[in-house]
């Protein structure tokens, strides 16, 4: 969905922020950078301690044809636009949703989070299931408890029949979220969120 056509000039920026998602649906943000001619205007994306530099002036700069930047990234990630130092940065920036903005999760689409690291899920399902063996682990029974590493909108715990918003978010569930509840069911452990 279209959401905001931006237009920066020399001295313009943008300070570091999460975008607010604008219903249970959003996951992301695209943004397209047009090919005005600018210097400056990086956009900085951060999460989970590490920092990623897109430079649409200088891949657009390398460019002999007309060509147009986008970039793609998840709501919660924080991001930030350094200062335009000449020209015009000239960006639409789009609200990305999980089905359709106006659609109940029905399939499970499951977002992936760009890495250079790729889990490994089988070392993952090896450990849990090897725990699960042990008679030392949980030897009266309980719980397993991960923390989530991406942040996810809630509109509270409002009860949908018997679906509840929180098992929505587990067919929205990304990267090493959707990795740890991935393994967990295929050992036929019931997920769920506290």
């Amino acid at each position: 969905e279209l959401y905001q056509l931006n237009v920066y000039d020399k001295g313009s920026f943008f300070k570091a922020h999460r975008d607010t998602p604008r219903n249970s649906k959003m996951f992301a943000s695209l943004v397209v950078v047009f090919p005005a001619a600018h210097e400056g205007g990086k956009l900085l994306l951060r999460h989970d301690g590490e920092e990623w530099t897109f430079d649409a002036a200088e891949i657009l700069s390398a460019t002999t044809s007309p060509s147009a930047a986008f970039v793609a990234f998840y709501s919660d990630v924080e991001h930030e636009v350094t200062l335009v130092e000449s020209g015009y940065r000239v960006t639409l920036t789009y609200n990305v949703y999980l089905g359709g903005k106006d659609t109940k999760a029905s399939a499970k689409v499951i977002p992936k989070v760009h890495s250079n690291r790729k889990p490994d899920t089988s070392l993952l399902r090896t450990t849990i299931a090897t725990l699960l063996q042990d008679p030392e682990c949980l030897p009266r029974g309980g719980y397993f408890g991960f923390g989530l590493r991406f942040k996810y909108p809630t509109s509270g715990s409002s009860i949908l029949g018997q679906y509840t918003y929180f098992d929505e978010i587990l067919t929205q569930l990304k990267g090493s979220d959707n990795v740890i509840y991935q393994v967990c069911t295929s050992l036929s452990l019931k997920a769920s969120l506290q």
